[in-house]
């Protein structure tokens, strides 16, 4: 085979790798990459909105008028321990009106007893008040995390059990006026753990649970972040065995997490260990198969000096205006250090969302909170054993990220033309006899709202960003491929990929008779394309064959 001719073959070879990562929300995939990969450095994305360089005024600088409930975050020391454990239960004001509906717990966390490991079920004392108010079909406001309507439930001598499916804002809410202007400090967070959470079971056995570090897991674990040299834990949050050495992706923080407790999932070969500070929220995972590919990855968007605002009013059970800017939101930041067997190997094609809550709490008569969660998902294709793959890239776009809702129509920021602090392609390097592609894409999610883990509902912005790596064998013609697609979802209302909805589906219909939908927005935009990378190298070496 002539020089030319195999050049050509491998330039088909590799185009044909390309798998697209899947995100979530209801697009769940970034587009392909382009058939011609454009050069770096990153680009912005078309905007798919009406955009500006700033964020209206009422969301920029938001005023408490009269009747506005201005939420501040607590410090999670001042909180008691079943507040901590369960969530913070709502008060009667005269600046909110509650839906007619509602059961409405003013000592909510007082009355439950236990929260599942699956995130759903909660445990009441059958002589808490309002206990005996309970129906299916009703909504149970116990806490901010315990609120949803009751699809199942259980009366056992002096406890109830209740599995709480999800409710939007305004099934609570009828009238009320929130807003928000708080400097995101890590050391105000809880996190919260759902070991058993239907969206965490093995793949191949959805009947699965999941577990905190091998074992089989209790209820939910809260656990506090530490202060200053001093890590405090409330609960029984169990500490996880020592993770692989590798770089944690995010900058020393000023203020440490504590001790966030790791999941392991898909028969204990998957370890996600989530990761946030003042300097950003991401995810590493560890995926350690007895044979196959085994990966290192991580993917966070950087913050730094963090800072949100919100703002949402709701009218007669509609939402009014809602919007939510997250200023610091600098850029997303990917490592990958894979590897296949020796002997035999088969590729890894993993997601998950990630049943982790960070969370602070928001001081007001409603029990709101600004909460961030992750999901990921990672598909391998290695075409010959003995493989090693391993690069790292970060972009930064800077300035705000911002969506908002008024008179009907949505609006987003366009960020600032990005800039390369790593090259995702001039990193990659591969040791492999064959065609090599891996591909991954993650979601941190940022909420304002109430409820837990996919059931959190409320005014949502989530940064979601997918990569491809692909390279040539090593003794063949070199040639190296990146691509990143960085995007912007947010709305107003609940969501959980359609996928995590199969599996808590398959978990529910069995107990309650009932299914829930994927996506549950009130209102959502449409993704906005942030920015795109795409690069090779050398250039052009693996564009497609042109006809003559």
């Amino acid at each position: 085979m002539t020089t030319a001719s195999c050049r050509r073959a491998i330039a088909i070879a590799l185009l044909s790798a390309v798998v697209a990562p899947t995100a979530c929300k209801k697009s769940p995939s970034p587009p392909p990459p382009p058939q011609q990969a454009a050069a770096a450095p990153p680009t912005t994305g078309s905007a798919q909105h009406d955009s500006a360089a700033q964020p209206p005024d009422w969301l920029d600088h938001p005023q408490a008028s009269p009747g506005t409930t201005v939420l501040t975050a607590i410090d999670p020391k001042t909180l008691s321990q079943s507040e901590v454990r369960f969530g913070v239960a709502p008060k009667r004001s005269p600046d909110v009106e509650y839906q007619p509906d509602v059961i409405l717990m003013e000592h909510g966390d007082q009355a439950i007893r236990a929260a599942a490991g699956d995130g759903m079920s909660w445990t009441f004392d059958a002589n808490a008040p309002n206990v005996s108010e309970f129906q299916e079909g009703k909504i149970v406001f116990a806490t901010g995390r315990a609120v949803g309507r009751i699809l199942a439930l259980k009366r056992d001598g002096s406890s109830v059990t209740a599995i709480l499916g999800p409710v939007q804002l305004t099934d609570v809410i009828r009238n009320g006026r929130f807003i928000m202007d708080q400097s995101v400090d890590a050391d105000k967070m809880i996190t919260y753990v759902a070991p058993n959470y239907p969206g965490l079971q093995d793949t191949t056995s959805p009947t699965r649970p999941a577990s905190l570090d091998g074992t089989s897991a209790g209820g939910e674990e809260p656990v506090i972040v530490s202060t200053v040299g001093d890590t405090r834990t409330l609960g029984s949050a169990q500490q996880a065995p020592a993770l692989p050495n590798v770089q944690n992706p995010l900058p020393s923080p000023q203020q440490t997490i504590g001790a966030i407790p790791s999941v392991n999932a898909d028969d204990d070969n998957l370890k996600l260990k989530p990761v946030a500070s003042n300097s950003g929220v991401g995810l590493q995972y560890y995926y350690t198969p007895p044979s196959g590919v085994s990966a290192t990855a991580s993917g966070t968007v950087t913050l730094h000096t963090p800072h949100v605002r919100c703002v949402f009013q709701i009218r007669n059970g509609s939402v009014d205006s809602a919007g939510i800017s997250i200023e610091g939101a600098a850029g997303v930041h990917l490592r990958l250090d894979s590897h296949s067997s020796t002997t035999t190997f088969v590729n890894m094609h993993v997601q998950h969302w990630v049943p982790v809550d960070f969370s602070i709490p928001l001081a007001g008569p409603v029990p709101l909170a600004l909460t961030f969660a992750t999901m990921f998902n990672v598909n391998s294709g290695f075409s010959a054993k003995s493989t090693i793959m391993v690069a790292e890239g970060e972009y930064n776009f800077g300035g705000k990220i911002w969506a908002g809702r008024a008179g009907g129509r949505w609006s987003i920021a366009t960020p600032a033309e990005p800039t390369t602090v790593t090259d995702l392609t001039e990193s990659l390097s591969n040791v492999s006899v064959g065609i090599t592609s891996f591909t991954m894409a993650f979601a941190i999610r940022a909420l304002v709202g109430l409820g837990a883990f996919g059931f959190n509902t409320g005014v949502y912005a989530s940064v979601r960003f997918g990569g491809s790596l692909l390279a040539s064998p090593t003794e063949g013609f070199s040639c190296r491929q990146a691509t990143l697609g960085v995007f912007l979802d947010s709305g107003i209302g609940w969501q959980t990929p359609g996928w995590v909805a199969t599996a808590i589906n398959f978990f529910l219909k069995p107990l309650t008779g009932h299914a829930i939908d994927a996506v549950g927005d009130l209102t959502a935009a449409k993704p906005a394309n942030l920015f795109n990378y795409g690069r090779q190298i050398p250039d052009g070496c693996s564009s497609p064959v042109k006809k003559t």
